[in-house]
């Protein structure tokens, strides 16, 4: 069905918001709390995109110095290859 994703999937994704809501108390800034935010989501963009999250994180951490500007869009979670 074209509308079960819909109605499953955004809910269990924000399922680990509603969870991890308490742990952004200890960012310790307005900063902090949005630097957070972004790894998480992006943590979360991974997950929705059926790609491992720790090698997804570790491999593309060690290639981004390297890689360029131009071809960043390579390492986006839903176009990521493993190197």
């Amino acid at each position: 069905m074209a509308g079960s994703r819909s109605t499953t999937t955004r809910p269990l994704a924000l399922r680990g918001t509603a969870v991890g809501r308490t742990n952004w108390v200890f960012a310790s800034s307005d900063q902090g709390g949005n630097r957070a935010a972004t790894i998480y989501r992006l943590i979360e963009t991974v997950k929705l995109n059926d790609v491992d999250c720790a090698a997804y994180l570790l491999d593309t951490t060690a290639r981004i110095a390297d890689h360029l500007a131009r071809r960043t869009d390579e390492l986006l979670p839903w176009n990521y290859r493993q190197a």
